[in-house]
This record gives C-alpha cells, sequence and structure tokens, in this order.
C-alpha cells in the first residue's frame, strides 16, 4: 500500500473521530467499517444515501478494485481486504487493533 494512505488510515482509524459500525462502510447513523474510514478519507464527496447505509461509488460492503488499485492494496481474493472485513465484522476487533494489523501487514 502506498505509504502516504496508509499512514492517513492508521491516523483516522486512532483518532476518535470515526464511530466504529459493522456489515457495511458506512451506515446512516454515520458509523463505520475499517475499510469505510479508508473511503472516506479517499475522497468523502462519492457517498450515496441508500435505504440504511450509504454506498460508496455503488459499493456498500467494500472497496472498489479501481480504488484498490490506486492505493496499491491487494486486489486478489482472499486478499488483506478480506481480512480486515473479517477483523472489523466477525472478529470484533477495534479500530486500534485493526491499525496495528495494518501498520504490521500492508
Amino acid at each position: 500500500m502506498i505509504k502516504e494512505w496508509k499512514d492517513k488510515w492508521v491516523a483516522a482509524l486512532r483518532s476518535g473521530n470515526y464511530e466504529q459500525g459493522k456489515y457495511c462502510l458506512r451506515s446512516k447513523q454515520n458509523t463505520y467499517c475499517c475499510l469505510g474510514v479508508l473511503c472516506d478519507i479517499y475522497d468523502n464527496k462519492v457517498w450515496s444515501e441508500h435505504n440504511s447505509y450509504f454506498t460508496y461509488n455503488g459499493d456498500s460492503q467494500s472497496i472498489t478494485r479501481v480504488m484498490r488499485e490506486a492505493l496499491e492494496l491487494p486486489t486478489h481474493h482472499s486478499s488483506i481486504v478480506d481480512d480486515l472485513m473479517d477483523k472489523n465484522d466477525a472478529y470484533n476487533e477495534t479500530f486500534s487493533n485493526i491499525a496495528n494489523f495494518i501498520e504490521e501487514n500492508l
């Protein structure tokens, strides 16, 4: 991952400015999954309201392939992005723990 974006993402996760949520990038209550935080700092102008959540460039659960490529994140199946989704949604890891994982693995 591009170091500048990695550093911004880790800082945002640790900032306390984002309330952690699950199962969507951003809820209508303005809770975010860890990938939603990345979307918001990457370009917070492309959120679209949809039912009980927001979509980001048309997606509600993960970042787009275009964004993955722009940030130089793995794009293959079972990538680190999938690991991050699991940590946030299935394993209830805190943003702080997820930030540590990002620092160590990206």
